[in-house]
């Protein structure tokens, strides 16, 4: 694990990119983690999990570093600055919704209804597209706008599949036979993927709002 004074020596761009990098990284980790789960394959899922949690401190340090950047930077517009600690903060609010799902799936093992599975898979699937898009989205806002506005929609559309799953799910799992226990957890498993997606299209409208204004400036 890098401490804070070995991420001195990168650039705000090149952090910002390490950060984006590391994001993408955990929640595919959390990815193989939580189809690991599914598949009942609990000591793999609790290693892979393992490791998502160390990035999550891993990337604490990165957001940490780029703070210190950005109190020191000289930027000829105020906002720019600004605008750039929002960015770094909404990268920490998606990892920290993975980690809290890295975190949930070390509690207990989670045995998921048969018939629920394979929508949850996708449900997965769609969760770690919109961040791999996201973190896309990210890089392009510094030198193609309209190619980050693009992948800023892919993140939309993909949090809608996910939402559109998400309440499918949530009717199947309602009118499946199970006990407490096991509908309670499934039903926060699903809330809280689905929340992932939420984050990153959260994320996606300001991406979108900062391409806008700084075309008007470029």
């Amino acid at each position: 694990m890098k401490h804070v004074e070995e991420w001195q020596h990168k650039t705000i761009p090149e952090l910002l990119s390490v950060q984006t990098d590391k994001m993408v990284e955990m929640v595919k980790l959390l990815e193989q983690a939580l189809l690991a789960m599914l598949d009942g394959k609990f000591d793999k899922m609790e290693a892979l999990a393992n490791v998502a949690n160390m990035l999550e401190k891993e990337c604490d340090r990165i957001k940490e570093a780029l703070a210190d950047k950005l109190l020191d930077e000289r930027s000829a517009f105020q906002f720019t600055k600004a605008d750039r600690h929002k960015i770094v903060r909404k990268v920490d609010g998606v990892v920290n919704q993975a980690d809290l799902v890295a975190h949930q799936l070390l509690l207990y093992h989670l045995q998921v209804p048969t018939p629920l599975v394979r929508p949850i898979k996708n449900l997965v699937k769609y969760a770690v597209d919109s961040v791999i898009d996201l973190r896309d989205a990210v890089n392009d806002l510094r030198q193609d706008f309209k190619k980050a506005i693009r992948e800023a929609t892919m993140v939309e559309d993909e949090r809608r599949e996910a939402r559109n799953i998400c309440w499918t799910l949530l009717k199947s799992l309602y009118h499946t036979p199970t006990d407490p226990l096991t509908l309670i957890l499934t039903r926060e498993l699903i809330l809280d993927v689905t929340w992932l997606a939420d984050k990153a299209e959260s994320f996606s409208d300001f991406i979108e709002t900062l391409a806008l204004k700084y075309s008007r400036i470029k």
